[in-house]
């Protein structure tokens, strides 16, 4: 064989070598390639995987996810939340249609929220759209759930429930209240406190609670229990109703006291006449020894028609609340006669001569 040949030859050879150890590292370098890619895919996937879940997992998460709902008016399911996982006291009906005034035209989009005040369990944020204050939030997150769940704060302002005796069932919005929810003991009842009458009130069992649309109606499951709001503040008390000899003594107290009174702001009757009826050195004695009561037009004869109680209920042994209704008719000489609806609302203690006196007097909006 010549030379060349030979030479020849063993060019083909190595270019031979050569294209099938090219072959085989760009066959390394795709397959090096594919599994980075696999795997960067999968980490992208993982994170994006965890990122969802912790967006959905957080308090921002769960209230835009709330959002959405309100959005998409999944209202039985956003009531169905609310009850079971919080204390929901409005029926269906009222909640929802107080969602869906409150959220009605509205950007849910655009939300901005704002941490607001949190207790052991629960976190509250304030709604507001186009930075003005729309709603609050309330969020807690159960022992059995990975996510917070949200409802729609129906009023921030509370009531409070005194039970006079702790065994009394009731029920608000006609769901009754378990004895297991939250609650206090040893109060007196709120109208009586800071009055330094603590020794002759009953302790009460007190059960606080918010988020309600509106005035809740309260009302006691047995027929011998009666419940009564205190228009002083957002207060009720559940108590045992008046035997018929209280009640006929109770009447008696709160018209007398009730027609001194408005005889003594229209000049038609004194301040003694008024007194004989008033515990002394409460706030109410104080401010009403000081009214100035002539600003009433001047009338000849006065006269009252149309008289009604109700919510009569003993407190204790020592003290009693009830409400009057009446009109109170007025007419000047020139028989010209102008007629006023009052309705108030009294509470009486008994002193130490065992006589009725009343410690304050509320002016109810009928």
């Amino acid at each position: 064989m010549s030379r060349n040949r030979i030479l020849r030859f063993r060019d083909e050879q190595s270019y031979e070598q050569r294209r099938k150890l090219s072959k085989v590292f760009y066959m390394h370098l795709l397959q090096v390639f594919l599994v980075t890619m696999l795997i960067c895919c999968c980490g992208l996937g993982y994170l994006w995987f965890w990122l969802d879940r912790y967006e959905r997992q957080s308090p921002y998460g769960a209230m835009n996810a709330y959002m959405q709902s309100v959005k998409n008016e999944e209202w039985d399911a956003i009531y169905d939340m609310d009850a079971g996982y919080f204390i929901e006291l409005n029926s269906k009906d009222v909640y929802i249609s107080f969602l869906s005034d409150l959220y009605k035209n509205v950007d849910l989009n655009s939300l901005i929220y704002s941490q607001t005040g949190a207790t052991d369990n629960t976190t509250y944020y304030n709604v507001y759209s186009n930075k003005e204050y729309l709603s609050t939030l309330e969020l807690l997150k159960p022992s059995d759930s990975k996510t917070y769940k949200v409802r729609t704060v129906g009023s921030i302002e509370s009531y409070s429930f005194d039970l006079l005796e702790s065994d009394i069932a009731f029920s608000i919005n006609s769901v009754s209240i378990s004895t297991e929810s939250p609650h206090e003991e040893d109060h007196i009842p709120y109208a009586y406190q800071d009055l330094g009458l603590d020794r002759k009130m009953p302790s009460v069992t007190r059960y606080t609670i918010s988020s309600f649309v509106g005035q809740p109606s309260v009302t006691a499951d047995n027929d011998a229990y009666m419940a009564v709001r205190d228009y002083s503040s957002n207060q009720f008390y559940i108590g045992v109703k008046p035997t018929d000899e209280q009640y006929a003594e109770f009447s008696k107290e709160i018209e007398d006291t009730a027609f001194a009174y408005s005889s003594y702001i229209t000049e038609d009757g004194t301040f003694y006449d008024l007194n004989k009826h008033l515990y002394p050195n409460t706030e109410f004695y104080n401010s009403i020894a000081g009214f100035n009561n002539q600003w009433f037009s001047t009338h000849s004869t006065a006269e009252f028609s149309n008289t009604v109680l109700s919510d009569v209920m003993p407190i204790g042994d020592n003290a009693f609340i009830g409400t009057i209704a009446f009109d109170y008719t007025v007419s000047t000489e020139d028989n010209i006669t102008k007629t006023y609806s009052s309705k108030y609302q009294l509470f009486f203690v008994k002193n130490s001569q065992g006589l009725w006196k009343l410690v304050n007097l509320i002016l109810v909006n009928a």
